[in-house]
């Protein structure tokens, strides 16, 4: 009866990792799709209006960080935090739409790669972020991870909120001009 059992494991255990390959590959095919169907309409235009509402709502955010601890405008606030929380959300899509949008060329140097190297720049450190990691980092601790509402901590410190400003600044200057 136990080698009944033991010889039927490793096949359980091979059909687990392959249903759980089969369900990693298609989560990721999902998120892809629908990253794509929703960037299938943005225009560079839209995305830098988006950047631009993402920069308003972090300004409040700072705005009410910046209150006393006691001030009836930290008690106002709170039903925005989930408003401000969506338009610093919408910064991701916008953001690797127009990063994907202009090309290689064009963003190479920007961005620390080379496109004829194939890799990165002599004298570049491979965990060296890019413009545009730096802007979500930033922008990833004003939110919370499920990106509902403003974190804790940014209601508390303008500083938080105020780098991801300059972080986005930084990251809109990148931007070639056209």
């Amino acid at each position: 009866m136990a080698s009944r059992c033991h010889s039927t494991a490793p096949a359980r255990a091979a059909d687990f990792d392959e249903l759980n390959d089969s369900l990693a590959s298609g989560l990721v095919k999902k998120f892809v799709d629908e990253r794509k169907e929703r960037t299938s309409k943005l225009t560079p235009q839209d995305a830098l209006s988006t950047l631009a509402d993402t920069r308003l709502a972090l300004t409040q955010v700072v705005k009410v960080a910046s209150t006393d601890k006691t001030d009836d405008t930290r008690r106002v606030a709170e039903k925005y935090y989930p408003r401000w929380a969506k338009a610093v959300r919408g910064v991701g899509d916008a953001s690797i739409f127009l990063a994907e949008t202009y090309s290689l060329s064009k963003l190479s140097d920007r961005y620390g790669g080379d496109q004829e190297g194939g890799g990165l720049k002599e004298g570049t450190s491979f965990t060296q972020r890019s413009e545009l990691d730096e802007m979500l980092y930033a922008m990833g601790k004003v939110i919370t991870l499920s990106g509902r509402t403003i974190r804790e901590e940014a209601r508390w410190d303008p500083s938080i909120a105020q780098a991801a400003i300059e972080r986005l600044d930084k990251f809109v200057d990148s931007i070639p001009k056209e």
